[in-house]
């Protein structure tokens, strides 16, 4: 339910409400606990948001924006 929020005002973020809904989805996305169903649900949304962010006026923001996420993810592994 959550994530269908976070989906909707994707538009409305601020940057750093983006790094950390980054940072907590790539998370749930690692995590084996909940099941497939919870890391497909955080995959979309990261989809959505990296949609978002690739559509950001500011270029060098997006960029910023898509470092963290690869970083974030990176981390992860």
């Amino acid at each position: 339910m959550l994530a269908d929020l976070i989906h909707h005002v994707r538009e409305s973020l601020e940057k750093e409400q983006i790094r950390r809904t980054v940072e907590v989805y790539t998370k749930n996305l690692h995590d084996n606990f909940p099941g497939t169903s919870f890391q497909t649900m955080s995959a979309k949304l990261l989809l959505n948001l990296a949609e978002y962010i690739a559509k950001l006026p500011d270029k060098q923001e997006g960029s910023i924006h898509y470092l963290l996420t690869k970083s974030i993810s990176a981390d992860e592994m």
